[in-house]
């Protein structure tokens, strides 16, 4: 009872109380060690923080949860038609599929016009109404980057820190299903398929029709959204973990890129696979204390 009046108490205020500011929306499973981190630092400087999750993961303060099931109908419909050519395991590679129609009937459900998705292994450092601006024209903003497969790096796109309106996420979940609904020949254009890589059939598409993609990778305004910490060596200075090398100015991330020969910042920092145990050194209450090194953490690695 208690978790279905805090759910009907976040859909009045969602509705008629945050107005036009764009929530950052979290999709998890379980209570993972890492959530709290990229859940408090997301707090840091947005007012509108959502989970979408379980029973496990309810107990947040200052963050609207609510539970996956309830927005899960087209996501089991969409399990149907599945099929699998993946490195990583099946379930875990389909609910990341599934996850794009979980936002899409949310969204609609609670009349919610534009969003900032944001996966739980990153680390937010900045208000996401005001990076807007700089992505206002697009539908649907996604991160263009490199993926390392057992096959070689493959470009693609990735979610996993995005802008999406309801249309585009509606445009998204039309493609995914385009894709599927004709498997057999679209399997042959990769040779792994994961949900990036069905991003990257459905952009292909869009943009053949006119659409266009908000470019986070971009640098813009001397800011930016990052791949991953651990790659673009090639631009940005690394540390001798094999990690982007971070300096701190107003406890926000600056990355140093060598051919611009100038910091930038960072609007987030994304800690893929091993790294999330280190998003902890990262929390800006940790940066404040002169005990805490950020740069000598090896046995954390």
């Amino acid at each position: 009872m208690k978790t279905c009046v805090l759910s009907l108490l976040f859909i009045f205020v969602g509705i008629f109380g945050y107005g036009d500011e764009i929530p950052v929306i979290f999709i998890h499973k379980s209570d993972s060690y890492y959530l709290k981190d990229s859940l408090w630092q997301a707090k840091q400087y947005n007012n509108r923080v959502i989970l979408i999750g379980d029973e496990s993961n309810s107990h947040y303060d200052g963050v609207e949860h609510y539970r996956t099931e309830e927005y899960f109908s087209e996501a089991e419909d969409f399990a149907k038609i599945y099929q699998h050519q993946a490195v990583n395991p099946y379930n875990y590679e389909l609910f990341c599929i599934q996850r794009w129609f979980v936002l899409k009937e949310f969204m609609e459900k609670n009349q919610i016009e534009k969003c900032f998705y944001c996966d739980s292994d990153i680390m937010l450092y900045c208000d996401v109404n005001e990076e807007y601006e700089n992505f206002k024209d697009y539908e649907i903003s996604l991160i263009h980057k490199n993926d390392y497969t057992p096959y070689g790096r493959k470009y693609c796109y990735s979610g996993h820190s995005s802008y999406f309106t309801l249309k585009g996420i509606q445009e998204v979940n039309k493609g995914i299903i385009e894709f599927y609904a004709n498997f057999e020949t679209n399997r042959h254009l990769y040779q792994h398929i994961s949900d990036m890589y069905v991003l990257d059939f459905f952009v292909k598409n869009w943009k053949e029709l006119g659409g266009k993609i908000g470019p986070m990778e971009a640098i813009i305004h001397n800011s930016r959204f990052e791949d991953h910490i651990s790659v673009e060596g090639d631009q940005y200075v690394m540390d001798k973990r094999g990690l982007k090398e971070v300096t701190w100015f107003d406890n926000q991330p600056y990355c140093y890129h060598k051919k611009l020969k100038r910091h930038i910042r960072f609007n987030i920092l994304h800690f893929q696979a091993g790294k999330k145990k280190l998003m902890k050194y990262y929390r800006r209450e940790a940066l404040a204390s002169s005990d805490v090194s950020l740069f000598t953490l090896t046995s954390d690695l």
